[in-house]
């Protein structure tokens, strides 16, 4: 049922198309058994507008608004002038000055199409409370119910419109603004996170670490890797990247914390100062160390090197950070697939 109503009001026009054609007819079969004529063919020639419109492509929402801004005010004008304007068709008019700028909502057109697309129902409103001419049949006299009986379907129909065309439109600006949020999700993920690995960039790292009180930081960075590229291929260092981010993140707990810094460098951030740390790093070294990343015609062989670094009160989140790259380097130069701490170096 709810997929249903959902359906109803993601077609719209054609719903309000089937409605209004509904709704001729119904005055059609009306007008006939009061025996008025014109308004039997009239209520026929708008039904068959409608059921052309209805297998006519239902994209153009802007043209189907202009001929319903036209055809209801005119059924409007001639009913009144014809039953009198206690006949309650004014009510139409007045639903259709609402309905044009409802419409506005999901349309991108300007303002000015919409001021002039409403005049004809403004306009009739006008003329109806205005005319005070005798009408056509005398229906109060003849019928004395039917004015009331048509000014009852007349405000239930208008209400019936409007109310439809308002939760329509709360609908799709929520969809809407669902959309939009989503979008905004997406930029804002695009904007915090590495296109090749999907983890964190520097920018957010630097933004999360720096609304840390106390940290381990830790910068790796993968060995001889220009090398690798160089004699595979960018297209395989871009995969071993991948590859061993999602290897190094399925190791490490959960409350820490890896992105990309650049390049082959990554950075890690314990929120907290533990022996623990220095295990798990020595886990992640030796794991990526011994067990090799498998292509198709080749297997690699690949290390890490990383520098450690605590937090200070007295250092500030750029000096941890160089003093974790000068640990890193100090072990590039000394043999490579290691972790070092400031320890380490004396």
């Amino acid at each position: 049922m709810r997929k249903y109503r959902l359906n109803l009001y993601k077609n719209k026009n054609t719903v309000l198309i089937a409605g209004i054609l509904t709704m001729h007819l119904f005055f059609s079969v009306v007008f006939v058994l009061y025996q008025i004529p014109f308004l039997v063919v009239y209520n026929t020639c708008a039904t068959f507008l409608y059921g052309l419109l209805l297998l006519l492509s239902r994209k153009r929402l802007f043209i189907f608004l202009v001929i319903v801004a036209l055809e209801i005010p005119l059924y409007a004008v001639l009913t009144g002038i014809l039953l009198g304007r206690e006949c309650g068709s004014i009510f139409f008019s007045y639903a259709m000055i609402s309905g044009v700028y409802l419409f506005a909502v999901s349309l991108e057109r300007p303002l000015l199409h919409y001021i002039l697309v409403s005049f004809p129902a403004v306009f009739s409103v006008f003329f109806l409370i205005g005319w005070s001419g005798r009408p056509f049949y005398n229906f109060e006299i003849l019928y004395p119910n039917f004015m009331l009986f048509h000014r009852l379907v007349c405000i239930i129909i208008s209400i019936f419109f409007l109310g439809y065309l308002c939760i329509g439109q709360q609908k799709e600006l929520i969809s809407s603004q669902q959309a939009n949020r989503k979008y905004i999700e997406r930029l804002e993920f695009i904007s915090d996170h590495d296109h090749l690995t999907q983890i964190p960039n520097r920018r957010c790292i630097i933004r999360r670490v720096t609304e840390m009180k106390k940290y381990t930081l830790v910068i790796f960075d993968l060995d001889n890797f220009k090398s690798i590229n160089d004699t595979y291929g960018h297209h395989i260092g871009d995969q071993i990247l991948c590859r061993l981010t999602r290897r190094i993140l399925s190791m490490l707990p959960e409350e820490a914390q890896m992105g990309r810094w650049g390049g082959e460098e990554f950075l890690v951030v314990y929120p907290y100062h533990s022996e623990t740390i220095r295990q798990n790093l020595e886990n992640i070294r030796s794991f990526v160390a011994e067990k090799p990343f498998g292509f198709e015609e080749f297997i690699l062989n690949v290390s890490i090197t990383a520098g450690v670094a605590w937090s200070r009160t007295e250092s500030s989140f750029d000096e941890i950070v160089a003093e974790a790259d000068f640990l890193l380097y100090h072990g590039k130069k000394t043999g490579k697939n290691k972790v070092v701490y400031p320890t380490d170096i004396g």
